[in-house]
């Protein structure tokens, strides 16, 4: 059986977003945009590990939207300054044995069963990596 580790990478300034807050942490509805992403990588992983990567300046502040919400954020990672970086630190904490990992853009929340299952059956059956092409109509 393979052990899935699902990182969802929300660790950015937010600056380009122009609000006081990070995107990632804009409501949708009644819930943080972070909050459905990462709700969606739980349904929809396969079973894996879901761990969110949030800028350090962030984490409390998101760790407190998460107490009032009655909502488990589960392991949670400091970023880095890159992309990049941000992964290697969710792969560094939590990942040493993961046999697949997926990444996750978490100001993305809408992503689908459909899309979160074929990237982890691809990796599963031996592909080196998976990106998901949606065409929309």
């Amino acid at each position: 059986m393979n052990r899935i580790l699902h990182i969802v990478v929300a660790a950015g300034s937010g600056r380009r977003f122009g609000a006081e807050l990070p995107k990632q942490f804009h409501l949708i509805g009644e819930r943080p945009a972070l909050m459905l992403a990462v709700d969606a990588m739980r349904r929809y992983g396969c079973g894996g590990t879901v761990v969110t990567v949030l800028n350090p300046d962030y984490i409390g502040y998101w760790t407190e939207v998460c107490v009032s919400a009655g909502f488990d954020p589960g392991p949670i990672v400091a970023g880095g300054s890159t992309r990049w970086e941000s992964v290697k630190n969710a792969v560094d904490a939590c990942g040493a044995d993961a046999d697949i990992i997926t990444v996750h853009d978490g100001a993305r929340p809408l992503v689908g069963r459909c899309v979160v299952e074929a990237v982890v059956a691809a990796v599963a059956s031996g592909a080196k990596g998976a990106v998901p092409v949606v065409a929309l109509s």
